[in-house]
């Protein structure tokens, strides 16, 4: 007997675990601090690629951390501070970092340590035009922890997606093969990253307002 299916179906936003951070020798949980063995009771979509050792430190990073921001201990705290943000997920804050850098001066590797604190499944990176034109891109957001917008410089369309995004309000996806549109939340911090600021202009100065800028060379 064969059973054919005529159509697809969705079946909706899973939930997500929160505050835990699924790591390669266990999970913690970053509320209570206490570090976890793995359960299937965590519905987690990523995993950081390397083991939880409360007496680490990170001289390496620290070092890129200090040529990164030319030794200006303001700037460095607002890295670290955004790196916070988005490890514990503080999306009520409604904030976005911005980082405009020239070519070969550190941006790549921000992102790749951004990417590193949430794990690359919880990783999306695409652009302004994309989130605007493309009725499917918007549905890649769902579980994302990390939302990189690259090439930003060069997008001088309409900014109401990207304040739905840092606002946190629900925005339309759709999913190939699938009739109709569903509704995705953001659940994800937002980076842009690019070599010149934006271009498009935001009448309602929303964006100004929300961003957390970091520009290098700049006094």
């Amino acid at each position: 007997m064969r059973i054919k299916f005529g159509h697809k179906s969705y079946l909706g936003e899973p939930r997500f675990t929160l505050n835990m951070i699924v790591l390669e020798n266990g999970v913690l949980n970053l509320k209570t601090r206490d570090f976890l063995p793995y359960s299937p009771d965590y519905f987690v979509i990523s995993k950081l690629l390397f083991s939880y050792d409360k007496s680490a430190n990170c001289p390496h990073f620290l070092n890129f951390l200090d040529q990164f921001c030319l030794q200006k201990e303001d700037r460095k705290e607002l890295i670290r501070s955004w790196f916070y943000a988005l490890v514990h997920q503080l999306l009520d804050l409604q904030i976005f970092m911005c980082i405009i850098c020239p070519g070969g001066s550190g941006k790549s590797t921000m992102a790749l340590v951004a990417t590193a604190l949430v794990g690359h499944e919880a990783t999306i990176t695409t652009t302004l035009k994309s989130l605007r034109s493309d009725t499917f891109e918007t549905i890649n957001l769902r579980g994302k922890k990390l939302i990189m917008i690259s090439n930003f410089e060069q997008y001088v369309g309409d900014l109401s997606i990207f304040k739905q995004i840092v606002g946190g309000d629900a925005l339309k996806g759709r999913v190939k093969h699938v009739q109709g549109s569903f509704e995705v939340p953001p659940e994800g911090m937002v980076v842009l990253v690019g070599n010149k600021p934006l271009q498009s202009r935001d009448s309602s100065n929303a964006i100004r307002k929300g961003a957390l800028k970091y520009k290098l060379g700049q006094e």
